[in-house]
């Protein structure tokens, strides 16, 4: 009885880890996210053991643990802007964010950055709010 528990137990995890791999990392390329904040709703998230997940309205925005939490029906946020990944720079991957090499950033997503401070953006781009959330991203214009 016990060992069928353990695997329904272990069903449900996996089926629930879309956003978030059991050892968690992210399923974009990332690295090493240094310990800080990330903005989340209201509150801030302590980052390398907890992420940001955002919740489309009405339910606000939570902190999970990375390692073995689950970001259901939201946007991951693991970063928020260049200051949270060491090496590396916050890249936004279609609506999550995690820490990526600038290669992978500027390949598959878009480099993080705050509010109009462009300094993570490659010479031809601005930095730019996401609409709908405390976020910015590096873009050509705005």
């Amino acid at each position: 009885m016990a060992r069928r528990g353990a695997l329904i137990l272990v069903a449900l995890v996996a089926c629930g880890h879309r956003d978030a791999r059991t050892d968690g990392s992210v399923t974009q390329p990332d690295g090493a996210v240094t310990s800080g904040t990330v903005a989340c709703g209201a509150t801030t998230c302590a980052t390398p053991a907890q992420a940001c997940c955002d919740l489309p309205p009405p339910s606000g925005d939570i902190c999970y643990a990375v390692t073995g939490g689950i970001c259901e029906g939201g946007r991951m946020l693991r970063c928020d802007g260049p200051e949270d990944c060491t090496g590396q720079t916050c890249c936004w991957f279609g609506g999550n964010s995690s820490c990526a090499t600038v290669d992978a950033c500027n390949t598959e997503g878009q480099a993080m950055c705050h509010g109009t401070d462009a300094t993570p953006c490659r010479t031809s781009e601005v930095c730019c709010e996401v609409a709908g959330t405390p976020y910015s991203i590096c873009k050509p214009s705005c």
